[in-house]
């Protein structure tokens, strides 16, 4: 527990104080989901492709084992059984613990031995772009034999299912090695059928605003720039998918506001998404859109709950974080559904190869609406770095 101050509560004996979840399964689940998308959001911001999926293997369908936790204490015992054969009724319970997890382990390098492909399910669970060094971390948990881990790690590269992306790279200048790239033929395909399915979107015309609520709701909202009237024009168009680029500070809040009226004036229903629930929060306490993480999003579907119908416009905000696994969830929910979709975000944010590339090959497909002008900051030079910023320009000197 943390006192006011936000240091641990500590009782007379000096040691920390715990506190047991007292609150339903329903409630545990959110926050759990919650941290889960805060660390994916930050992994992303730090243009890293990584991303942590918190259900077991089984449930995301790996053919592995879960290995157990074992802690500093049954590793110690471990090490002091390797030096004796004296096993003490008191460690038992802990024993116990190191033997299973000793089988399950071994049980996981027999199934890798029969499929090497299983490596790539786990690695591509977490990112979808890999190297070398990410294959030998996986194999590195369960192989200990040299020879047979140097052999797997050619047959897990050299796999039908592996698609190298880049060659090995040497600067010589430097005389830095940069490994190959690899990614997975499920991935690629994955990405194609979410392609698709956005284009063929973009070709369904059902979800269009008239223009007397379009001039209505402009009328109300009379600060609106031109950017961002021609920005709520492209989204309340007809067609069953539309995207937006904003540049942070941009105004795209605001011009939300303005667009989920217009929908909702309309006769459709406007919720909202986002990887991180800070996000989520803002797009439903500055634009008014009820919005959840997209972690939430997805367990409340599997489970039968706030389904999308046609009648429903889903506003996937920051979209230029999301993987392409995670994007391809959501364009498969709406096309079913028959809903639209409103894709809010900025690609530029993260490196072109890592994650974000979801966003900007769909944005590169249908088309997109704009918004360039700072408006957080008064004067033009400040507007202007701002820019240069999400766009990764500078000036040497």
């Amino acid at each position: 527990m943390l006192g006011p101050d936000g240091k641990p509560i500590r009782n007379d004996a000096g040691k920390i104080v715990y506190q047991l979840w007292a609150g339903s399964v329903d409630d545990f689940n959110a926050f759990r989901d919650g941290w889960f998308a805060c660390q994916n959001t930050h992994l992303a911001l730090a243009g890293l492709d990584i991303r942590i999926d918190g259900r077991s293997f089984e449930k995301q369908g790996i053919d592995l084992e879960p290995t157990i936790h074992l802690g500093v204490g049954a590793k110690a015992i471990e090490r002091k059984v390797e030096q004796s054969d004296h096993k003490s009724e008191t460690s038992t319970p802990k024993l116990e613990r190191i033997e299973l997890q000793e089988e399950r382990r071994s049980e996981n390098a027999r199934r890798i031995q029969r499929r090497p492909e299983i490596v790539l399910d786990l690695i591509t669970r977490e990112k979808s772009v890999f190297d070398e060094r990410d294959v030998a971390k996986v194999l590195y948990r369960y192989i200990d034999d040299v020879a047979l881990f140097q052999s797997l790690m050619v047959r897990i590269l050299q796999s039908p299912e592996a698609l190298r992306l880049e060659r090995e790279r040497i600067t010589f200048a430097t005389g830095i090695r940069t490994p190959a790239k690899y990614t997975t033929r499920e991935i690629i395909r994955l990405e194609a059928e979410m392609a698709n399915r956005a284009i063929w979107l973009s070709g369904r015309a059902s979800h269009g605003v008239r223009e007397a609520v379009l001039q209505a709701t402009f009328a109300r909202h009379s600060r609106l720039s031109n950017e961002q009237r021609t920005a709520i024009e492209h989204v309340a168009g007809a067609t069953r998918i539309a995207a937006v680029i904003g540049r942070a500070g941009a105004g795209k809040t605001t011009m939300m506001k303005a667009a989920r009226e217009a929908w909702e004036t309309a006769g459709y229903r406007v919720v909202g998404g986002a990887l991180a629930g800070k996000a989520a929060e803002g797009l439903e306490k500055e634009a008014g859109i009820v919005s959840r993480t997209l972690s939430s999003w997805e367990l409340r579907w599997n489970q039968g709950r706030n389904q999308l119908d046609d009648r429903c416009v889903f506003v996937l905000d920051e979209a230029g974080m999301v993987s392409s696994r995670q994007m391809a969830f959501f364009v498969e929910a709406v096309t079913e559904a028959g809903a639209k979709l409103v894709l809010v975000g900025d690609p530029e944010q993260l490196q072109p190869i890592e994650a974000g590339a979801a966003f900007r090959a769909i944005a590169g497909r249908i088309g997109y609406a704009e918004l360039e002008t700072i408006y957080r900051q008064r004067q033009q030079w400040m507007r202007d770095a701002s820019l240069d910023l999400a766009r990764q320009r500078r000036q040497s000197g």
